[in-house]
């Protein structure tokens, strides 16, 4: 497994974060959505992480708790860093989190073509639950949005 530190996300980071997500997704969130969630979103619960590897940003994971309910918002690793364990660990690490916070369920959605990230999600013990049509803008059209949950244990710290 790939060491990986977690810290919060600032401002200075949004050139970085705007530029993996464009390797990693062809319709993926602007400047102006990263800006909001780093400022005013953290007022409505937003987690901001960024993923570091060797001192160098390497992603980041961005998640809301509020009451007992956990959303998983983004996530994105820079494709040189795809395929080492980070990013299950870095999942694993805010399911922690949101239980500690004292949510008793996790949510998100994912594309259904984005395999990889379904297994992985399945693997740390989410199930389907839903189905959002149209919900992804495509090349071709629009595409639906599987959504998954995971329950949760309340952690007391």
């Amino acid at each position: 497994m790939t060491p990986y530190t977690l810290s919060e996300l600032t401002l200075d980071d949004l050139p970085q974060m705007v530029l993996i997500e464009s390797l990693c997704y062809d319709f993926g969130w602007s400047e102006k959505i990263f800006a909001d969630c780093l400022t005013t979103g953290r007022e409505m619960g937003y987690r901001c992480w960024k993923i570091e590897v060797a001192q160098e940003m390497a992603g980041y994971l961005i998640f809301q708790l509020v009451s007992d309910e956990a959303t998983l918002l983004n996530v994105a690793l820079h494709p040189g860093q795809q395929g080492k364990g980070v990013g299950k660990m870095v999942v694993e690490e805010a399911l922690r989190a949101a239980g500690e916070g004292g949510a008793t369920r996790f949510y998100l959605e994912v594309r259904p073509s984005n395999r990889r990230a379904i297994d992985l999600y399945l693997a740390l013990g989410f199930v389907k639950s839903g189905l959002r049509r149209d919900y992804y803008p495509a090349a071709v059209g629009r595409e639906d949005a599987l959504l998954l949950t995971k329950p949760l244990e309340k952690i007391s710290t």
